[in-house]
């Protein structure tokens, strides 16, 4: 049974470690989502709901397991913090995003896109764009093709802390978050 893109259950000890956690983890979102959206983005340039699909819960997800949420729902809190913590990867002025900015990206387009299959008015995709999601009067300006890249980026800096052990407080949350989801 795979458990991931490269790995399948019985690789890995029955007891994991936070270090086969991490990896599992890391092999899933990069090999489930971040890997596939940028290949179908390059093979079809029409494809971009379908990788906004795939990617707009990344900012929940990784909501989620920063502030180590081990229960359900809470969508609009946790894109929140996710969000905040993915914006400098995104554009220079994401990190200056108000809150009713990023409730209306959450509301606009992952809950559009989710719901109706395509996002809501004032939302604009193109592979022109400079940044991943800017907002310029008052639209929401998203190039998917940078958003696969800016959230590839953002989730290979996080790996990459969660295998530090002087993070403690994130490996703690990270490993709440999983344990709830799998064990």
């Amino acid at each position: 049974m795979a458990i991931s893109r490269h790995y399948l259950y019985n690789q890995f000890p029955e007891k994991l470690t936070i270090e086969n956690k991490i990896v599992i983890f890391a092999d899933r979102v990069r090999g489930w989502q971040i890997y596939p959206a940028e290949e179908i983005i390059q093979l079809n340039p029409h494809s971009v709901f379908v990788v906004l699909l795939s990617l707009m819960q990344y900012f929940e997800m990784i909501g989620k397991y920063i502030a180590g949420f081990a229960n359900e729902k809470e969508s609009p809190k946790f894109f929140k913090i996710g969000f905040r913590e993915v914006a400098p990867y995104l554009s220079p002025s994401a990190s200056k995003f108000s809150d009713s900015d990023v409730n209306t990206i959450y509301n606009k387009v992952r809950n559009a896109l989710y719901h109706t299959g395509i996002t809501g008015n004032g939302v604009a995709l193109t592979g022109d764009a400079d940044y991943a999601i800017e907002i310029q009067n008052e639209i929401i300006i998203i190039n998917p093709h940078k958003l696969t890249i800016s959230l590839h980026n953002h989730f290979d800096f996080y790996i990459e802390k969660l295998h530090d052990p002087n993070e403690t407080i994130l490996r703690q949350n990270f490993e709440k978050r999983f344990n709830f989801l799998h064990e």
